[in-house]
C-alpha cells in the first residue's frame, strides 16, 4: 500500500472517533478512573455499625438479671454488655423490661461519637433509641437502682413491757413493744414515720436511727415522735422507738386495831381520804420522784409506821412518821406501795376537850348507839353496819338500801354538827339550815349533777356512782375560800330514791395550820 492509502485510512479512522465523541486518549485514561470512584462511594455507604448496650447499677456489683427487648436483646447481668455487629445504617430500638420491685431504671445515656444524627435515652419508658450511621459504634448505658428498705424497731423499758404501739406513714402499722414494721423495695427518698401518742400507757422517751453512716443522714425526735428516713440506693435503715411504761403509787391504810374505823387524808401523789384499811392508788406516772404526806389524824388516832415496798428497785422509797411522808421513788412499770400505820389510842389516851364534837346528834345532843357526826366513820365501807352511825330519822323507809339512784328535781340538804380537827386543838362545826338546789340525774343513775346543794350557792358537783353497793356515791371539789385552797370529798348513799344520807371531809391549810373537817347531812326530795 501506498504512503497515500496509509494515511488516507487513519485519518478515516480518527474521524469516527470524533463523531462517536471518543478521545483515544480519555477513553484508556478517564474512563477508568470515573468506575473506580463508583464502587468506593457504594461501598462506603454500605459499612455496618455496631450497636452496644451497657447495663451499671447503684450502689456498683449489685447481682440482679436485666432484660431488654428490640435491637440488642437479650438478658445481662449488671456490669454485662449487649452488643450487635454489623448493622446497616439506621434506627433501632432497645428497651429494658421493668425491673420492679428490686430496681428502678434511672438513666439511659447514649455515646455516638458526636454524630449529627444523636441517639437518645429515656429513663421513664427505660428505651433507648440509636441513630446509627454507616460504620458507627453507638452505645447506650442502662443505669439501674436498687431500692431500699425501711424499719421501724419497738423498744419498750422495761423489757417486755408489753403494749401494743401503731405508727402512721412510712412504714404504718401496728406492733407489740418488741415487734418491728418493715417496707421494702422503696426508691430512695425522704419517708416518715410517726408513733400514735402511746399515753397513758408509755411514753415516747428516744427515736434513734441507724443508717450505717450514710451521708445522709436520718433521725429521730421523741418530742414530735417522729423519725425521718433519708433513704439512699440499696440502703437499710432502722429506727428505734423506745416506749417507757408509767408506774404507780399506792398508798395504803393500817389501823391497829385492825377493825378501828376512820378517815386519813392526804396531800400530795397519791391526794385523797381513805378508810382506815382503804388505799388510794395513782396510775399512770411517769418515772420520778413523787411524795404522799398524810394530814395529822390526831386525836383519834397516831401515825406510828410508814413502810414502803417496792420490791427490790435500785431506787429505795422510803416512810417516816414523824413527817407522815413516804417518798416514793419511781421505776419504768413500776408499782410501789406504802403503807401508812394508824394507832387509835387508849379510850383513857384521848381528852374529853380533844373530843369534843363527837357523839352530836343533829340538834347537838348526844345520840345514843353511835359515835355521831365528826367521829371519822365512813359508812360506805359497810352500809348495813354503818348507815346506823348517821343521824338518821328513828323510823327507817321501807325498802332502804336498795335504790341505785335517786330522783331528779328539788331537793333539800340538812348539815348536822360536824367536827374540825386543827392538829393540837379540836371544835364542833355548827349545823347548817336547810339548803335548797336540784339534781340533775344522768346516765341511768351513773352520774349526778348537784346545784345549791352545799355550801357555795350555785355551784355544781358531779357525784359518780360507785360500784358494789347500791346508791354510793362518791365526788372532789377543789376551790377557794376567802383565799385559801380548800379540797372538799363527798360521799353518798342513797336510802330510797327520796332520801339520802352522806357526809363530807375537807381539808383547809392557812399560815402553816392544816386542819380536816367532817361532817354528816340528809337530803330530802321536795318535788
Amino acid at each position: 500500500m501506498s504512503h497515500t492509502t496509509d494515511k488516507i485510512i487513519y485519518l478515516s479512522l480518527i474521524a469516527m472517533l470524533l463523531v462517536t465523541g471518543c478521545s483515544l486518549i480519555e477513553g484508556v485514561t478517564g474512563g477508568d478512573a470515573e468506575t473506580d470512584g463508583t464502587d468506593v462511594d457504594s461501598d462506603q455507604a454500605r459499612r455496618g455499625g455496631t450497636l452496644i448496650v451497657d447495663s451499671v447499677t447503684a450502689p456498683a456489683g449489685q447481682a440482679a438479671p436485666f432484660q431488654f427487648t428490640g435491637v440488642p436483646t437479650g438478658t445481662i447481668s449488671a456490669g454485662g454488655t449487649l452488643v450487635v455487629s454489623d448493622v446497616a445504617p439506621g434506627t433501632y430500638t432497645t428497651t429494658e423490661v421493668d425491673p420492679a420491685p428490686n430496681f428502678d431504671v434511672t438513666a439511659v445515656e447514649c455515646d455516638d461519637g458526636g454524630s449529627p444524627s444523636v441517639s437518645s435515652g429515656d429513663p421513664q419508658t427505660r428505651t433507648a433509641v440509636f441513630n446509627l450511621d454507616p460504620g458507627e459504634v453507638v452505645r447506650c448505658t442502662f443505669t439501674n437502682t436498687r431500692r431500699g428498705t425501711l424499719v421501724v424497731a419497738g423498744q419498750t423499758v422495761p423489757d417486755g413491757a408489753g403494749g401494743r404501739f401503731q405508727y402512721t406513714g412510712v412504714p404504718t402499722g401496728t406492733i407489740s413493744g418488741n415487734g418491728t414494721l418493715a417496707v421494702a423495695n422503696l426508691s430512695p427518698g425522704t419517708y416518715t414515720a410517726t408513733e400514735v401518742d402511746p399515753a397513758p400507757d408509755f411514753d415516747l422517751t428516744s427515736v434513734e436511727c441507724d443508717d450505717g453512716g450514710s451521708p445522709s443522714v436520718s433521725i429521730g425526735d421523741p418530742g414530735s415522735r417522729t423519725a425521718v428516713f433519708n433513704l439512699d440506693a440499696g440502703e437499710m435503715i432502722i429506727c428505734t422507738f423506745t416506749n417507757t411504761r408509767r408506774g404507780s403509787v399506792v398508798v395504803a391504810g393500817e389501823t391497829v386495831p385492825e377493825d378501828a374505823s376512820g378517815l386519813f387524808q392526804f396531800t400530795g401523789v397519791p391526794t385523797g381520804t381513805i378508810s382506815g384499811n382503804g388505799t388510794l392508788v395513782a396510775s399512770n406516772l411517769t418515772p420520778g420522784t413523787y411524795t404522799s404526806t398524810q394530814i395529822d389524824p390526831a386525836p383519834e388516832f397516831e401515825l406510828t409506821a410508814v413502810a414502803c415496798d417496792d420490791a427490790g428497785s435500785a431506787t429505795v422509797s422510803s416512810g417516816d412518821p414523824t413527817t407522815r411522808s413516804a417518798v416514793y421513788n419511781l421505776d419504768p412499770g413500776e408499782t410501789v406501795t406504802c403503807t401508812f400505820t394508824n394507832e387509835k389510842p387508849t379510850e383513857g389516851d384521848i381528852s374529853s376537850g380533844e373530843a369534843s364534837g363527837s357523839g352530836a346528834s343533829s340538834n347537838g345532843s348526844p345520840e345514843p348507839g353511835h359515835d355521831g357526826p365528826g367521829s371519822g366513820t365512813n359508812p360506805f365501807e359497810d352500809p348495813d353496819r354503818y348507815l346506823d352511825d348517821f343521824p338518821l330519822p328513828a323510823d327507817r323507809p321501807p325498802g332502804a338500801g336498795t335504790f341505785k339512784a335517786p330522783k331528779p328535781g328539788p331537793w333539800s340538804v340538812t348539815h348536822f354538827v360536824g367536827q374540825m380537827d386543827c392538829g393540837g386543838f379540836s371544835l364542833s362545826v355548827p349545823a347548817s339550815p336547810p339548803e335548797r338546789g336540784v339534781l340533775e340525774v344522768l346516765a341511768g343513775g351513773q352520774t349526778i349533777i348537784g346545784t345549791g346543794l352545799q355550801d357555795a350557792q350555785g355551784v355544781s358537783i358531779t357525784m359518780n356512782a360507785q360500784s358494789g353497793i347500791n346508791g354510793r356515791y362518791s365526788s372532789s371539789f377543789q376551790g377557794m375560800e376567802e383565799g385559801v385552797p380548800v379540797t372538799i370529798n363527798y360521799f353518798w348513799q342513797v336510802v330510797t330514791d327520796e332520801y339520802i344520807v352522806g357526809f363530807l371531809t375537807a381539808s383547809v391549810t392557812a399560815e402553816g395550820v392544816s386542819c380536816s373537817i367532817y361532817r354528816s347531812f340528809e337530803m330530802f326530795y321536795t318535788g
